[in-house]
């Protein structure tokens, strides 16, 4: 399972953004007693400053058998425009 929050969209130059994962951080917890089962958490300086052609392949790279995305008012459309990819 690979886990995604994308930022809130503005400029930032490279510098962090406080885009912390957190609900993505409490589905890891909530199962890391699942036996045969890896989540993973994209980090944060992808999740934040790569572009989505970088996004879908890194994820691709992943292979993951499930993909989930935190969603929120500002970054739906971009989340289900990667999760089409």
């Amino acid at each position: 399972m690979l886990l995604i929050q994308l930022p809130v969209p503005k400029l930032n130059f490279g510098l962090r953004t406080g885009n912390i994962p957190l609900g993505a951080a409490c589905l890891k917890q909530a199962a890391a007693g699942i036996p045969d089962l890896r989540v993973d958490i994209l980090p944060e300086s992808l999740a934040s400053h790569a572009g989505d052609e970088t996004l879908v392949r890194v994820v691709a790279e992943y292979h993951p058998d499930i993909l989930g995305f935190t969603v929120f008012s500002w970054n739906l459309m971009r989340s289900l425009y990667l999760a089409k990819k």
